[in-house]
């Protein structure tokens, strides 16, 4: 098979060279009158160039329209550059709605565990890791590394005051709570004392009625509101996912969305309890959904 494919090859090619400059007369003649119309003369060579050179023309146009015209649109699989780009920005911000929706999810399961008073322990372990970590390092190794985070916390609050954050802080805006310093919500003589065995997750300040309750540090009021368990309730979120809560007011200064500072009084306190003991502020800090012991970081007076 293959021998018969050479020789017709062959005898084809040898017939091609034979007759590759041998004239042929094409006549196109009027029937009636046999008078000649159209004359040309041909020859393989003729027709071999007259067919590339067509072609190549043909493929030169049909790509400068594609190149330099509108038609290019209806090329399937094309894409122009400002479509590329509004694709490209796109993706971008469907890329970042999608982590805005995940740290929101995350956000609000945080603060439901809060409210319900719920301990996660991922939080928890977190913490003593965080813990047995700090334990390996010198005083001056921690204070060292607690100026370092503190300027790191400066950086991040002046990067949300540039942005203009009204209601919110962004839960990405992270840092340790080792870093912050944080201002008594209240004085007064600590009642009952921090307690997670027994789900006491904050300690108790008894003083007079309508002691000013004030926020530990700058926040954003995420809740404001009568509870029927524990009377007037007051919640803020600080950077670096920290929140305090203070329970058992007799009256609220602040409203949700409000913004606080450091020091600034946010409510009264006042016989709100539905035991009715004596006038005395319920006051927890969560830190990434875990409750942590006040007294470790705030000196009540």
């Amino acid at each position: 098979m293959i021998k018969i494919n050479l020789q017709f090859i062959k005898k084809l090619w040898k017939g091609v060279r034979n007759n590759w400059k041998t004239k042929y007369k094409l006549v196109i003649k009027n029937e009636n009158t046999h008078e000649d119309k159209f004359v040309f003369r041909l020859s393989p060579r003729n027709i071999f160039v007259g067919v590339t050179v067509s072609a190549f023309v043909l493929i030169t146009f049909t790509a400068f329209l594609i190149a330099f015209t509108p038609l290019r649109v209806y090329v399937p699989g094309y894409t122009s550059s400002d479509e590329y780009h509004k694709y490209r920005e796109l993706a971008i911000k469907l890329d970042s709605l999608e982590m805005m929706s995940a740290q929101n999810t995350n956000y609000m399961q945080n603060f439901q565990n809060i409210v319900n008073e719920i301990v996660s322990t991922e939080g928890e372990n977190q913490k003593n890791e965080t813990d047995s970590t700090l334990t390996k390092y010198s005083d001056e190794e921690f204070l060292s590394g607690r100026e370092f985070l503190w300027n790191q916390e400066e950086s991040i609050i002046q990067q949300i005051n540039d942005q203009n954050s009204k209601y919110t802080i962004p839960l990405t805006q992270r840092a340790t709570f080792y870093s912050f310093t944080f201002t008594p919500p209240t004085v007064g003589l600590i009642s009952t004392p921090f307690n997670i065995s027994e789900k006491h997750y904050g300690i108790d300040i008894e003083n007079k009625k309508e002691t000013p309750i004030s926020a530990i540090a700058d926040g954003v009021v995420l809740f404001a509101g009568l509870t029927p368990d524990e009377g007037n309730v007051i919640i803020l979120q600080h950077t670096g996912d920290i929140i305090s809560v203070y329970k058992n007011n007799g009256k609220i200064l602040k409203k949700t969305g409000n913004t606080v500072k450091a020091n600034e009084h946010i409510a009264l306190m006042g016989n709100a309890d539905k035991n009715n003991r004596k006038s005395h502020l319920h006051f927890e800090i969560w830190y990434n959904g875990h409750p942590l012991n006040p007294t470790s970081y705030i000196s009540i007076n």
